[in-house]
């Protein structure tokens, strides 16, 4: 089952965003993020993604696990999405840049309560819980199926 790692990058009430350029949910506002790859601890993973789409250097020990989604999307490949959340400190991390230019179009900050649209359904997802402060959710099982209800 894939692992997706998802940053909550913020700066106070505000939240790093980028619009997805090219492939899979183009056009879409999404948080950094990307796969586990094998071998590799979840924070590792969270930090080297964070890097590869936006150049900043995340310490694995700062990163903290806010949230865990189990979703079944509509490929019918369900997933485990865990959601890190850091604050932004630019003489820790640097200044976010899009680092993958075919993959992003647009990188800024954003409102945690006014992210722009659309915004994928799977960020969608991990930032109420995360501002609701629940850490788990099952999310669009199909009816019948042997999935979380």
């Amino acid at each position: 089952m894939p692992v997706d790692l998802r940053l909550l990058y913020t700066c106070g009430d505000q939240m790093l965003v980028g619009r997805r350029r090219g492939g899979f949910a183009a056009g879409q506002w999404d948080s950094p993020s990307g796969k586990l790859e094998p071998g590799e601890a979840l924070e590792h993973g969270m930090a080297r993604e964070a890097f590869e789409e936006t150049g900043l250097r995340l310490p694995p020990a700062q990163l903290r696990v806010v949230a865990m989604t189990h979703w079944h999307p509509p490929d019918g490949v369900p997933r485990i999405g865990v959601f890190f959340h850091l604050e932004a400190d630019p003489a820790v991390h640097g200044e976010p840049v899009i680092a993958e230019p075919a993959k992003c179009a647009e990188l800024r900050w954003a409102p945690l309560d006014a992210l722009p649209r659309p915004l994928l359904r799977y960020t969608e997802i991990g930032v109420e819980l995360f501002c609701s402060g629940r850490v788990y959710a099952a999310v669009d099982w199909p009816t019948g199926s042997n999935g979380p209800r």
